[in-house]
C-alpha cells in the first residue's frame, strides 16, 4: 500500500521468484493488463487498457488502447545475477474494437489479442491484424485466450469458447 497515499503511475513490475525482490521494469500512462512473451524470450508485450475506466465504470472511446512491445533482456551484474531490462519501447498496433484485454503469444509467435467482440491475430513484426476470430456481440466479450496443441480456448464475458483443429501447433514448446 502506498504510505503516502498519493497517487503512483501505472508500473510494470518483475517478481524475482527465487528472494521475491522487486523490480520496476516501466511506468505507463493508463492501465496495464495483458502481457506476454515471445517463444524466444526476447519481446515482451503489454496491452494498455486505458479505454477502460473504474470510477465510474465506462467505457472512453478516445482512451489509449495500445499493444506495446519491448526488447526483452537480461542485465549482467556479475557471473550469477541477471535482471530484466526492457529496452526498445515501440508501439505495435492499436486495437480496432476497444482494447485488448488478454493477449498470449503463439509457439510460432503469432500474437492473440482478446478483446471487443473478437480475437485479433497480429503479426509480430508488423503489428498488422491478420485475422479476426469473432465471438459474439451482445456482450459476448472475450477477455483472454488459452492453447493448447492444435486448439484454443476463448474465455469471454459470455462464455467458453472451444476452437479445434488448427493446422498450427500453439502451444509453447516446453
Amino acid at each position: 500500500m502506498n504510505p503516502y497515499n498519493m497517487p503512483t503511475l501505472p508500473t510494470m513490475y518483475f517478481v524475482n521468484g527465487t528472494t521475491l525482490r522487486i523490480k520496476e521494469l516501466a511506468y505507463l500512462q493508463s492501465n496495464a493488463n495483458g502481457i506476454s512473451l515471445s517463444p524466444d524470450g526476447e519481446t515482451l508485450y503489454l496491452a494498455d487498457t486505458g479505454a477502460s475506466e473504474t470510477k465510474p465504470s465506462r467505457r472512453n472511446n478516445v482512451g489509449p488502447r495500445d499493444l506495446w512491445a519491448w526488447d526483452f533482456a537480461k542485465s549482467k551484474l556479475g557471473e550469477k545475477k541477471k535482471l530484466p531490462l526492457l529496452t526498445n519501447q515501440r508501439l505495435l498496433s492499436r486495437a480496432m474494437q476497444y482494447f485488448y484485454d488478454g493477449v498470449r503469444v503463439s509457439r510460432g509467435g503469432w500474437i492473440f489479442g482478446a478483446g471487443g467482440e473478437v480475437v485479433d491475430v497480429l503479426d509480430p513484426e508488423s503489428g498488422l491484424t491478420l485475422g479476426s476470430i469473432r465471438v459474439g456481440g451482445g456482450g459476448n466479450d472475450p477477455v483472454n485466450v488459452a492453447f493448447g496443441e492444435h486448439e484454443m480456448w476463448i474465455i469471454g464475458k459470455g462464455g467458453v469458447w472451444h476452437v479445434k483443429n488448427i493446422c498450427e501447433r500453439l502451444d509453447k514448446h516446453v
